[in-house]
């Protein structure tokens, strides 16, 4: 085969994947577009600046991580130290929220008066255990759209306890019947599972238990489109804007356990 029309069967093949994507898409609901760490693509992960760059982007809600610094104030990092993210061997423990704040890491309390009334869900992922009453300070009476997450079952079990006004998701690897179990164990109104174990039997066992399967971290067309035509609630994607051009219409509703 020439080059010429190799490319040319390429790029119909291409459009092929995308049509066949969006015809998917147009037999369900769309799902909701949430930012990991933020528009995380096109700015730096878990900032201010990825925040306000994922509204901009059209996401319908957003993703972060907390951790809790040396003077007791929940901070934005999905790791424990800013190694990787500054290259600098500060560990999130360790240092003040002041001292961090010079690294460009934001409070629980920045995030939510960046976001609120521009997003309308927000994922607060526990990356250790979070004492509940500064949880709860920090949110305050404005716990609409919150929904809080974790892989560790001892954390949403001790929060969900303390907390039961906010709703939590699971977070798992595995797409399994065994978590569909533990997430209504646990009370969770979601499941937020690795999107390479979205199978159509897990997704619908999960439904029929009455739990909506959310996405991570997704950031490819073809496999968002393919999830879509399954009937997922929504993807978590390090690109925002690039998923919303696949999904321009936003949901109708969001409610505590996601898309109606």
């Amino acid at each position: 085969m020439g080059i010429v029309p190799f490319a040319a069967t390429f790029t119909s093949v291409g459009k092929w994947y995308t049509l066949h994507a969006m015809r998917r898409i147009q037999r369900t609901s769309a799902p909701l577009i949430i930012a990991h760490r933020g528009a995380s693509a096109d700015a730096p992960e878990n900032t201010l600046a990825a925040f306000r760059l994922a509204i901009a982007q059209g996401a319908d809600g957003l993703e972060c991580d907390l951790r809790m610094s040396a003077d007791g104030v929940i901070v934005i990092s999905h790791d424990d130290s800013l190694h990787r993210t500054h290259e600098h061997p500060i560990h999130i423990a360790e240092a003040t929220a002041a001292q961090l704040a010079t690294h460009g890491v934001p409070t629980l309390a920045e995030t939510l008066d960046t976001v609120r009334g521009h997003l309308p869900l927000i994922n607060l992922e526990l990356k250790e255990p979070i004492p509940p009453d500064t949880l709860d300070a920090t949110i305050g009476a404005q716990a609409a759209g919150i929904i809080l997450s974790s892989f560790d079952t001892t954390i949403i079990a001790a929060t969900r306890a303390a907390l039961p006004r906010l709703p939590f998701w699971l977070l798992t690897l595995q797409g399994t019947n065994m978590a569909i179990a533990t997430a209504r164990e646990l009370g969770c109104v979601g499941i937020h599972v690795w999107h390479r174990a979205a199978t159509p039997r897990f997704i619908a066992h999960a439904g029929r238990a009455g739990l909506p399967v959310y996405v991570w971290t997704l950031d490819d067309l073809r496999r968002a489109g393919i999830l879509a035509g399954r009937g997922i609630a929504g993807i978590t994607t390090n690109a925002p804007g690039k998923l919303r051009a696949l999904f321009p219409a936003a949901p109708q509703a969001i409610t505590a356990g996601g898309a109606d």
